[in-house]
Formats: C-alpha cells, structure tokens, sequence
C-alpha cells in the first residue's frame, strides 16, 4: 500500500499518521479553505497531521575540567570491573600452567630452529 503523494515528506523514511476523525478532518479542510459545504463527507482527501519535535539544545562541547575527565574514567572503569567474571584459583593455575608450558614450548622450537638456520649458515658460508 502506497502512501498518498499528499502525505510525503521530504524524508521518506518519517511519515505524518493521520490520527484524524472524519469531522476534524472536514473541520482542518475548512478552515483551509479546500472543503465546499455542499459536499459529501465520504472519500475525504488525505490531511496532513505533522508532530512537532522539540528540538534539543546543543550541547555546549565536552567538559574542559581535566579533573572531571579523569574521574569519570575511573567511574567508568570501576563500573566495567564490577562486570568481569574473575577466575578462581583452581582456574587461575590452570591457566598459568597452559601459558608456561606452551612459553616453554615455542621458547625450544625457536632455539632449535635458530641453531638449525646457523648450522646451514655456517656449512653454506663457513
């Protein structure tokens, strides 16, 4: 269903609802001059009923208090720290444990590869 070319604005994406009963209707087009008395009241011609929006104030910029700021980020960061999930300690060790032995891991393939790599090196220039 198409919107009446009477009803478009200028952003296709907002549309004006007619929220309207018939009278007010007849009594808007009066009063604009558009409706003769004589008429019949079925098949009314779309009327435009437009919200008016506030509009905000503009906000004056950000804070130039360098104090402020800094306690708003602390604000913030207390905020997100109450929201981390902590591990416990069985975790905790777990974790360390998968973390020191796959640093022992990639710590021996590199020095092998390393000692690999000075081997050619030396066979090929030595």
């Amino acid at each position: 269903m198409s919107i009446d070319k009477s009803l478009r604005r200028k952003n296709s994406l907002q549309r004006a609802r007619n929220v309207l009963t018939r009278g007010e209707r007849i009594l808007v087009m009066q009063t604009e001059e558009r409706w003769p008395a004589n008429r019949s009241p079925y098949g009314l011609p779309k009327v435009r009923v437009v919200k008016v929006k506030k509009t905000k104030k503009a906000a004056k910029g950000p804070r130039t208090n360098p104090i402020a700021y800094v306690l708003n980020y602390l604000r913030e960061v207390i905020g997100e720290l109450r929201k981390v999930i902590w591990p416990n300690r069985k975790q905790m060790v777990t974790y360390t444990m998968v973390v020191l032995v796959f640093l022992a891991f990639m710590v021996t393939l590199i020095g092998l590869v390393d000692l690999g790599v000075a081997k050619v090196v030396m066979m090929v220039f030595g």
